[in-house]
């Protein structure tokens, strides 16, 4: 009888720790089931809509907005292009771009025969725009700055514009280019503007 009496505890003790940790483990279950689900709702409602925090965070500065696509406009319309890009055609004027910041079309760089006093004969260091009056080298000078959004002294050294610089060389190459480009494909459509929009460096995008 002893014995009966002694065991018969020890079986309803085991039998509730056994209950015991059955219940512990199905609240947890249950309880971290709710907390995902809670979690993936809100994340399944914000995707669509607006860009998170992180996805924010890691654009580079110049990067269009996240999510214009659902606009059904381009990312570059539908917010701030990035600095130096070329403005965007504009559907009311037929594709045509603005002419807001644009210099004056690029005289012709072609010599100009006949009388008259010609650039090399009024400034130094003339080696690409011979035969073209002084005025209109004067002129290609202020499209070129404001083309590359630069001063004189980009290219020229202080009070003695008619020094060798790099970038002299460098413009050159470009005006040598450009009278290509117009004479071969485009037929004088194609200035320092037509690339540079601005910067001295062209726009990559």
């Amino acid at each position: 009888m002893t014995t009966k009496g002694q065991s018969q505890p020890t079986s309803w003790k085991v039998k509730d720790l056994w209950y015991g940790l059955l219940g512990f483990g199905l609240g947890f279950f249950i309880s971290f089931s709710i907390t995902n689900s809670v979690q993936r709702s809100t994340v399944v409602g914000q995707s669509g809509t607006t860009p998170t925090a992180q996805q924010t965070r890691d654009l580079p500065p110049d990067h269009p907005p996240i999510g214009s696509e659902a606009t059904g406009q381009p990312a570059t319309e539908a917010g701030s292009l990035p600095p130096g890009h070329p403005p965007l055609p504009d559907s009311t004027t037929g594709g045509a771009m603005p002419a807001v910041g644009m210099p004056p079309p690029l005289p012709s760089l072609e010599p100009r025969p006949g009388p008259g006093p010609k650039a090399e004969q009024a400034f130094k260091d003339i080696q690409v725009l011979n035969g073209l009056p002084p005025d209109e080298v004067q002129q290609i000078m202020g499209i070129i700055t404001v083309s590359l959004g630069v001063k004189c002294d980009y290219c020229h050294v202080g009070n003695s514009f008619e020094r060798p610089h790099p970038k002299k060389d460098v413009t050159r190459t470009m005006i040598r280019m450009v009278k290509k480009i117009n004479q071969d494909f485009v037929g004088g459509k194609v200035n320092c503007y037509t690339c540079h929009r601005g910067s001295p460096k062209p726009p990559t995008q």
